[in-house]
């Protein structure tokens, strides 16, 4: 019994996880030949590989992680050469309408997934081999109806398709509306300006708040600092007031003729106290 390689099994996974995304198994090919730089059709031949050895044993499969039933050997029922027309036609009417290719698909197909992803890979097969077919399709459409403008499918298969317009005289209605129109717009438009200056203005504000804030906040710090270093001037002061009191006690001769260095001391504390008590009041008033 052939056995599946870790190399097989991922490539069934990824196909899996891609047709739960409705991805049709070319456009999933093409993925994973981009993401592991193969060739797509070496990819689609090694999928089908797999496909068999899955078929041959579903249980096996099963055990490895794989869901049997989403990998299948499609058999290629193809399209009949009126059928073929009658939906390329349906489709070439939807995108005259101004559909896209695949909303046009997924209509003509009534919701079939599978079916419109057929008819969305033949109409682009067709648009690349053979271009008249579609061309004559299109122009049949055209002779038909002489509402609808004539476009070349030929250059550009994803071109909005949309109706002529008739000569006619423009109402009091379509004036009124367009009018209204423009002024909705204008409104809108305003609105929206000014939105965005009040945003704007509206950060300025907050910028400016947090900067006055952290300088606040530094100032206060250094206050705190100021008044700290004050207080401790004015304990060493009392310090030195009290130490000279007791001295002048016990040898008042002594104190009176050597005193000099304390006076110089205590007037140097003086004058630190009255330069920090100068910066609080000046950094208070800052404030």
């Amino acid at each position: 019994m052939k056995k599946l390689t870790q190399k097989s099994i991922n490539l069934l996974k990824f196909v899996e996880e891609g047709m739960n995304n409705n991805k049709s198994k070319l456009t999933i090919f093409s993925e994973y030949a981009l993401k592991y730089h193969l060739l797509k059709e070496s990819v689609r031949n090694y999928y089908y590989l797999a496909v068999q050895v899955v078929q041959a044993n579903e249980i096996y499969a099963q055990n490895c992680g794989i869901n049997p039933k989403l990998h299948k050997i499609d058999e290629i029922i193809e399209f009949s050469k009126d059928d073929l027309k009658s939906q390329m036609k349906e489709i070439i009417c939807y995108k005259l309408q101004g559909m896209s290719l695949r909303k046009s698909c997924f209509l003509v197909a009534k919701n079939d997934i599978k079916l419109a992803l057929r008819l969305q890979n033949k109409y682009r097969n067709l648009l690349k081999k053979n271009p008249q077919f579609l061309q004559n399709i299109s122009n049949s459409i055209e002779r038909n109806n002489e509402n609808l403008t004539k476009l070349s499918l030929i250059k550009n298969e994803k071109v909005l398709f949309f109706p002529t317009q008739t000569k006619s005289k423009i109402s009091d209605k379509d004036i009124t509306n367009l009018f209204m129109g423009l002024v909705r717009l204008i409104k809108n438009n305003a609105q929206e300006n000014l939105s965005k200056d009040l945003k704007s203005e509206n950060e300025k504000i907050n910028k400016d708040l947090n900067l006055s804030l952290i300088e606040l906040n530094s100032k206060e710090r250094k206050i705190k600092a100021l008044e700290a270093e004050n207080l401790g001037l004015k304990i060493k002061l009392e310090k030195a007031l009290s130490s000279l009191a007791i001295k002048y006690k016990e040898n008042k001769n002594t104190i009176l003729n050597n005193n000099s260095e304390f006076d110089k001391f205590i007037d140097e504390l003086k004058g630190k106290t009255k330069s920090i008590k100068k910066k609080l009041t000046t950094t208070q008033q800052q404030i």
